[in-house]
């Protein structure tokens, strides 16, 4: 709805959208209280994730990203379906690297969140724009 009403107002917008997701606790432990429920995933995407790991939490954690990822191409489908994607800047950030006691892996980096180690504090990170930025570009600098 916020970007509906942004696009009739034909000026343009910024939209800050913050997910909980990936990050502990990985589901509403008020409604779910041993994890998301494998119901909202396909059985492929389980599938492939039951082949990923054997550790709860690790398991936990990829339902989630997954779903995040589900959710992303939602919101970039819209933008499509409204003609703006062109005109849009897609940012996507983290602030730290994965807690290894939640499931999070940092590989090939020592550390987690909470550290000092590159494993704690380089993350990727994504801007996209399909018809302004420079493709493939990859930048090595500080970023956040």
């Amino acid at each position: 709805d916020i970007i509906n009403n942004e696009i009739n107002n034909n000026k343009p917008f910024f939209l800050y959208l913050a997910y909980q997701a990936v990050h502990d606790p990985f589901s509403d432990v008020h409604h779910f209280t041993h994890g998301i429920p494998n119901k909202y995933l396909p059985n492929d995407i389980l599938n492939i994730i039951t082949s990923l790991t054997n550790n709860q939490r690790r398991f936990e954690q990829l339902k989630t990203l997954y779903l995040l990822d589900v959710s992303i191409g939602k919101l970039v489908n819209h933008l499509k379906d409204k003609n703006i994607i062109d005109n849009t800047y897609l940012i996507i950030s983290s602030d730290n690297g994965g807690c290894y006691l939640n499931g999070g892996l940092n590989e090939p980096f020592r550390g987690c969140k909470s550290t000092l180690f590159e494993g704690g504090t380089k993350i990727d990170g994504l801007i996209y724009n399909p018809k302004k930025l420079l493709s493939k570009y990859i930048y090595n600098g500080l970023f956040h």
